[in-house]
C-alpha cells in the first residue's frame, strides 16, 4: 500500500543515509550494585560462585530499632564576644522614623524602665495596619474559597462542557461509521491501534531516528490494514477522517481537564501557601510598625540628653534620648547581620563571667553596622549581680538567634544524604523505605523536618551495611504487634 503520510515521504529520502551511518554496539556489563551517594550501601544478592548462574540464598532480614519524630520547639544559640562596662549611659534609638507627635520627659527627669518617652504621629501607620488587616482577611477568604472548590467551579464546568461536546461529536461520527460498516465497526480495536499510532507518531516527532521511524511505520501499517477491511475505507474517507478528528479532540479535552486538576491540587496549592505566608508577614510587619510608634525607656535612670521635640522628624539612625544608669554594669558586644535581625530591645541573653552564667537583657541595638568592622554594636543590661563593678573584662554573650516552634524533630544521626537530598529510612511492614525529607533548623544533635514524614512514621535508627530502600527488616515490637 502506498504511504501517503508526509512523515513517510520526508523520512524515506534520508533513510538510506541514516542506515549507512548507523552502527549498533552491544555491551555486556558485569552486575555491580554500589552504595547510594551519601547513604548506607545498597542490599545485594550474590550470584553463585561456581559459574552455574544460580541466585544465592536470600539475605536474612535486618533487625532494627525505630523511633518516632517528636514535636517540640527547636532553637539555635550563638555565642558572641563581649566586654563588661561600668554603669553608664544608654542611647535610645527608635525602630522607625517619622514625625514626633508628643514627648513626655525632658533632660534631668528620672524615668523607670518601660516609661513612655515619646510617640510618633501614627496616622499613616494606623492606615497601613487597617489595609494590611483587610488584605489579610481577603486573602484568607480567597484561599478558603479556592480550597473549598467554589473558585474553580466555573473553570471545571468549562472543561466538563468541552468534554461533553467533544464526546457528542465523536459519538455522532461513530454512528455514521456504524451505518457504513453495517454495525460491524470494531471500536475497541480502533482505540487500541489509534493509541499505538499516536504514541509512535509522538516518539518519532521527538526523535527522528531509524528505530522510531520503524515503530511509527509498523503502527501506521497496522492501523491502515485494520481500516482497509471496511468498505468506507475507499468510499467514505471523509466520514472516517471526521471520526478520527472528533475522537482525537475528545481525548485532548479529557487530557486538558486532567492536567488542570493536577495543577489545582499541586501548583495552585503551593501558590495558596505562598499567598497565605505573604499576607501573614505583611500583617505582622504592619502591626510591628504600628507598635513602634511609641518608644519606651529601655532602662531606669536619669535623662541626660533629649535630642527631639514635638513636630521634629526623628530617625532610626539618631539617638533620641540618652539615659544615665545607676546600678549593675552593662555588657557591650557586636552582632552579625543575622544576629542583629534576630534580636530586639528586651531580648534575653546569657552572660558567662568568672565561670558562671548570668541573665541580661538587650537595651541598645545600633541600626547600622560599624563601617570598619561590618558588625552591629549592641548593649545588654545585666539583671543579676555578677559581683563586680569593674569594666574591661572580656566575657561571652549567648543569645537565641533562630527558633522553630511546634516542629517535628529527630536525631541528626538518623539523617542520610544523597548529594544535597536528605532522607530517612522508615519501617513499613517489614520493609525499609527511603523517604526524602526537607530539613529546617539544625542544632548540635537534632534537626527539624519540614516535609516528608509525620509523627506516626517509625524512623529506623539502626545503621547496617545492607540497609537500603526495599531491604527486609524486622523490629521486635512492631513485628509482634502485627
Amino acid at each position: 500500500m502506498e504511504l501517503k503520510n508526509k512523515k513517510r515521504i520526508k523520512f524515506a529520502a534520508s533513510l538510506a543515509a541514516v542506515a549507512a551511518a548507523s552502527a549498533v554496539a552491544v555491551f555486556t556489563l558485569g552486575g555491580f550494585s554500589g552504595p547510594p551517594a551519601g547513604g548506607p550501601p545498597a542490599a545485594n544478592t550474590q550470584a553463585g560462585a561456581n559459574g552455574g548462574g544460580k541466585r544465592g540464598a536470600a539475605q536474612a532480614a535486618i533487625t532494627v530499632n525505630v523511633t518516632y519524630p517528636e514535636r517540640e520547639t527547636l532553637s539555635r544559640q550563638t555565642d558572641f564576644a563581649g566586654r563588661i562596662e561600668a554603669s553608664q549611659t544608654v542611647k535610645v534609638y527608635p525602630d522607625v522614623s517619622g514625625t514626633v507627635a508628643k514627648t513626655y520627659f525632658n533632660a534631668g527627669d528620672t524615668v523607670k524602665k518601660g516609661d513612655l518617652l515619646f510617640e510618633f504621629d501614627a496616622e499613616n501607620a494606623e492606615t497601613a495596619l487597617k489595609q494590611a488587616e483587610l488584605s489579610y482577611r481577603k486573602t484568607m477568604n480567597d484561599i478558603e474559597s479556592a480550597e473549598s472548590g467554589s473558585e474553580n467551579a466555573l473553570t471545571i464546568l468549562k472543561y466538563e462542557n468541552a468534554i461533553n461536546s467533544a464526546q457528542n461529536n465523536y459519538e455522532n461520527a461513530r454512528t455514521q461509521l456504524d451505518i457504513l460498516a453495517d454495525d460491524d465497526f470494531d471500536f475497541a480495536e480502533f482505540r487500541r491501534l489509534r493509541k499505538k499510532l499516536k504514541e509512535a507518531e509522538a516518539k518519532y516527532d521527538d526523535n527522528q531516528d531509524a528505530e522510531s521511524w520503524a515503530a511509527y511505520k509498523d503502527a501506521l501499517d497496522d492501523y491502515d490494514n485494520e481500516m482497509e477491511d471496511y468498505a468506507f475505507w475507499t468510499t467514505s474517507r471523509n466520514t472516517l477522517t471526521s471520526f478520527e478528528n472528533s475522537f482525537d479532540n475528545y481525548l485532548k479535552a479529557v487530557e486538558e481537564y486532567e492536567i488542570y486538576k493536577s495543577m489545582t491540587s499541586g501548583e495552585d496549592a503551593a501558590n495558596r501557601d505562598i499567598a497565605r505566608e505573604q499576607a501573614e508577614l505583611t500583617l505582622q510587619n504592619a502591626r510591628k510598625t504600628f507598635a513602634n510608634q511609641k518608644v519606651y525607656a529601655p532602662v531606669s535612670g536619669v535623662i541626660s540628653a533629649k535630642n527631639i521635640n514635638e513636630y521634629d522628624n526623628a530617625s532610626s539612625n539618631t539617638a533620641t534620648y540618652v539615659i544615665s544608669q545607676e546600678g549593675m554594669p552593662t555588657v557591650s558586644f557586636n552582632l552579625s547581620e543575622d544576629g542583629a535581625n534576630a534580636m530586639d530591645i528586651g531580648t534575653k541573653v546569657s552572660v558567662f563571667y568568672n565561670g558562671k552564667n548570668y541573665a541580661a537583657e538587650v537595651i541598645e541595638l545600633a541600626p547600622e553596622a560599624n563601617s570598619s568592622t561590618g558588625l552591629y554594636p549592641a548593649k545588654a543590661q545585666l539583671t543579676e549581680d555578677i559581683g563586680t563593678n569593674r569594666s574591661g573584662s572580656v566575657i561571652k554573650v549567648t543569645a537565641i538567634t533562630a527558633i522553630e516552634k511546634d516542629t517535628l524533630t529527630i536525631s541528626l544521626d538518623n539523617i542520610y544524604y544523597d548529594g544535597n537530598q536528605a532522607y530517612v529510612f522508615v519501617y513499613d511492614n517489614g520493609v525499609a523505605r527511603r523517604v526524602d525529607v526537607t530539613v529546617g533548623m539544625t542544632t548540635a544533635d537534632k534537626v527539624s523536618l519540614i516535609e516528608g514524614v509525620s509523627d506516626s512514621d517509625a524512623i529506623i535508627t539502626t545503621w547496617h551495611p545492607r540497609l537500603a530502600d526495599g531491604a527486609s527488616v524486622v523490629n521486635n515490637e512492631l513485628s509482634a504487634a502485627k
